[in-house]
């Protein structure tokens, strides 16, 4: 019996995926994706983990959407 739910498309959900720079390895690398397209230059920090381990830090965002599991742009 075909299922109409197993044959919808899969929705596309605006993204924010964040690099950060990594001093030692002189590179940006993936670190986090947000929900939504972020208009500021740095993430914001949900907790206080967060707070220190981000304090002085280079970031490198990109604006994507996900469509089921995969990132497109």
């Amino acid at each position: 019996m075909n299922n109409p739910e197993n044959n919808a498309p899969a929705s596309v959900e605006p993204i924010t995926v964040w690099s950060k720079y990594n001093k030692k390895k002189n590179r940006y690398e993936h670190n986090h994706i947000e929900d939504g397209h972020r208009i500021g230059d740095a993430p914001v920090a949900r907790s206080e983990e967060q707070v220190k381990a981000w304090s002085n830090s280079s970031w490198r965002k990109k604006l994507a959407y996900l469509k089921g599991s995969r990132v497109v742009e």
